[in-house]
């Protein structure tokens, strides 16, 4: 089976899209996260209920330019007692307003040639995969459990620590789009980032 010209088309657009944004920055690339943050999850279908105040953000992702990194998320709410019954798991694209942070590098690991501003990083992102929840039912026999696709745009600001240990801050809201029942999610957190 030949591929449509429209498919090739858009995937050379793509290429020649991250190829114009500039040099790719490859080295100290990899990163992966782990934060908790409050917030609220509201699962709607034949009943509506609630689970937080807590929750919980994973996520690994690759530096493929001093501005834009791909990855995966792992998402979760949790109820006072740690229980949880609602995950979001999918793609993630950070873009930074400023720089992606990097390693900090001491002066004996720089050459004479090399300039590095320590600031904080401020991004813009969005995610997208599947969201699911799954709750006993009510008294009354409904249930709240939903699923389906979601998207999850966010906004935050990172700081680079020490060569390899970051923080980050971040808004972020989750919304189903498609799918059985509704999902939504609202998370102010912050996390620990580790670069490699």
């Amino acid at each position: 089976m030949r591929p449509k010209p429209r498919v090739l088309l858009g995937l050379i657009n793509c290429l020649a899209f991250l190829s114009a944004l500039g040099s790719p920055v490859w080295c100290y690339a990899l990163s992966v996260s782990g934060g908790l943050g409050v917030g609220q999850t509201v699962m709607s279908n034949e009943a509506t209920e609630s689970e937080g105040p807590l929750t919980q953000a994973w996520t690994v992702e690759q530096l493929f330019h001093s501005r834009l990194a791909l990855g995966v998320e792992h998402l979760r709410s949790f109820k006072t007692n740690l229980t949880t019954s609602t995950s979001f798991s999918g793609l993630l694209g950070r873009y930074y307003l400023n720089a992606a942070p990097t390693k900090l590098l001491t002066a004996e690991k720089m050459g004479t040639d090399v300039i590095i501003n320590h600031d904080f990083s401020v991004f813009v992102g969005l995610g997208f995969g599947f969201a699911q929840s799954s709750r006993l039912s009510n008294d009354v026999g409904l249930s709240s459990n939903a699923a389906g696709l979601y998207i999850s745009p966010r906004t935050g600001v990172e700081f680079q620590l020490t060569e390899s240990l970051g923080v980050r801050g971040e808004f972020i809201y989750v919304m189903t789009v498609v799918g059985t029942g509704r999902i939504q999610m609202t998370s102010l957190g912050s996390a620990i980032c580790w670069i490699f």
